[in-house]
């Protein structure tokens, strides 16, 4: 079984790949061309036109809606871009903030209609800013709201009517904080707004979503990331890594509210002067503060903790469920009930430890998480990433040193784990690179499972293979799921046999199956209970 880790490790995500230990000192060459640095982290042109519609919505008398995701990348990009559009005149009383509902994501029909029903004192809003949602081609945001998407998840198509800066296609793939910041930052520098005390916020904000999303050892140091953001991680990486579990943790509870999160980030970077990553940590000792601003922090953090505890137990008591096989023993499945969102994090663990020659990706289903679904979420196995590595480390003969801490803020609809060796793949990639690819061709299995799924997502009732090609999933109906399971995945029992035939009759060609499966050693019997070796002579 997986080990337990600490409580400030649960909420962290799968590295994708093991990581070079950074090297302090000055910015050094990557390997990236000038001009894809020149396009970097998004093309120039979209990151001229995001920069126009913030400072448009900065100077208009009409109020202004930011849409983040709830996980530390999208939270911290909502606070860079809040930071922005204060300094560049906006008041704070004319910006407000949506979260979208639980299990939901931005294109479903509800959320379309909170959206344009939303208000601030009776007006309705002028502009609205979507950061780290992902992206889908399902019409407007919202119907006649001029619309910002800032974004860094996988996709080939966009909303429609909308200002689309995405940096999903120039390598090395941004966090969404990343992008915010690199806009913003730019947009303040020429409006010379951009002043140092601002500029060390934005860049601890930023540390923020890219350890959210990345886990701490991004080399910083390298072409092209900033070399600021490099100098900020020295002084913040370890304080950062320790409040990066604190943010996350609402999210996974039942509630699923991120309002704590958002609040201490707000006041911290409201604050003056503002109050850093290392100042907020120090308020966990036992000792309170007696300054009004940080006795509100240290209450803030209490109540982040009481979460964190709480999901990493509801972690531990899951985590061991027995995964099982996929017929080709490419997917392995771990099935849990749980209203916290903690199926990501299973899927994590189990993909760091679970080995299998055979083995591309391990998913978690989670039938409790929300009523009438179930939400998956997959990861690429590291056994399946050194394969794909082995021959790049063999010529660089480095030896990889793979963090403590790993971070995972990736839910079932939209992917948030964006690692820079797996996202320079083409995007659609082989399916041992690509767990998109990987679970569109298990669909593709079934015709009359592809045809009911694609009539779904169409109504917007499911969603299916989202986020990135390192960490994706969905939220399907229960039928839905029984029939991919069965019918794509043809999911193995204990003894070989497949699901969907488990309770027929043994035909001869049922036989068959179970016999190569056998042959193949792709049984939980063969993971669990290694094969008693024989004595000599015996």
């Amino acid at each position: 079984m997986p080990p337990k880790r600490r409580a400030q490790d649960f909420d962290a995500t799968p590295s994708a790949s093991k990581r070079e230990k950074i090297e302090t000192g000055p910015s050094s060459p990557g390997k990236y061309a000038d001009n894809q640095i020149a396009n970097w982290p998004a093309p120039r042109q979209s990151i001229q036109a995001a920069r126009d519609f913030i400072l448009s919505s900065a100077i208009s008398t009409q109020p202004t809606l930011l849409v983040p995701d709830r996980d530390c990348d999208g939270l911290s990009s909502g606070h860079i871009l809040r930071r922005t559009l204060i300094a560049l005149g906006k008041t704070k009383e004319r910006i407000a903030v949506h979260f979208i509902g639980k299990g939901r994501n931005i294109h479903a029909i509800e959320e379309r209609r909170k959206l344009e029903s939303r208000t601030l004192g009776g007006e309705k809003f002028g502009t609205i800013i979507v950061l780290d949602q992902g992206s889908n081609d399902d019409g407007e945001i919202a119907t006649g709201v001029s619309t910002l998407i800032l974004d860094h998840h996988f996709s080939k198509t966009f909303p429609r009517n909308a200002v689309i800066c995405s940096a999903c296609e120039s390598p090395p793939i941004a966090t969404s904080s990343l992008l915010t910041y690199i806009v913003c930052k730019g947009l303040l520098a020429e409006s010379g707004l951009l002043s140092a005390e601002l500029g060390r916020t934005l860049e601890w904000l930023a540390l923020v979503g890219i350890c959210g999303d990345l886990g701490p050892n991004v080399p910083l140091h390298k072409d092209p990331y900033p070399n600021e953001l490099h100098e900020s991680n020295l002084s913040y990486k370890t304080s950062v890594s320790k409040l990066v579990p604190f943010l996350n943790a609402p999210r996974r509870t039942p509630s699923s509210d991120p309002g704590d999160s958002w609040e201490l980030l707000r006041i911290a970077s409201d604050a003056v002067p503002p109050i850093d990553p290392k100042q907020i940590m120090v308020l966990t000792s036992d000792t309170p503060p007696t300054e009004p601003t940080l006795l509100s922090l240290r209450k803030i953090l209490l109540n982040l903790d009481k979460a964190r505890n709480a999901t990493f137990e509801e972690t531990e008591k899951c985590s061991h469920t027995p995964p099982i096989f996929s017929e080709d023993g490419r997917l392995a499945i771990l099935t849990i009930n749980s209203a916290y969102q903690i199926h990501p994090l299973i899927a994590t663990r189990w993909a760091g430890h679970l080995k299998s020659k055979k083995l591309v990706a391990v998913g978690c289903a989670n039938t409790g998480y929300l009523p009438g679904k179930v939400n998956f979420s997959c990861r690429l196995a590291k056994t399946s990433i050194k394969a794909r590595n082995g021959a790049v480390e063999k010529k660089t003969e480095k030896r990889r040193k793979n963090p403590d801490d790993i971070y995972s803020t990736t839910d079932d609809t939209a992917g948030k784990s964006s690692v820079d060796s797996v996202s320079e793949t083409d995007e659609e990639g082989k399916d041992d690179e690509n767990i998109i690819s990987l679970l569109k061709g298990y669909a593709a299995e079934d015709d009359i499972f592809a045809l009911k799924l694609a009539e779904a997502e169409s109504k917007g009732e499911v969603s299916f293979a989202k986020g990135h090609k390192e960490a994706s999933g969905g939220s399907l109906t229960p039928e839905l799921w029984e029939m991919f399971a069965t019918k794509c995945l043809k999911l193995l029992t204990r003894d070989g046999s497949t699901t969907s035939n488990a309770n027929s009759g043994n035909s001869s060609k049922e036989k068959k199956a179970e016999a190569v499966a056998k042959k193949n050693g792709n049984t939980l019997d063969r993971y669990f209970f290694s094969p008693k070796k024989k004595k000599p002579g015996s």
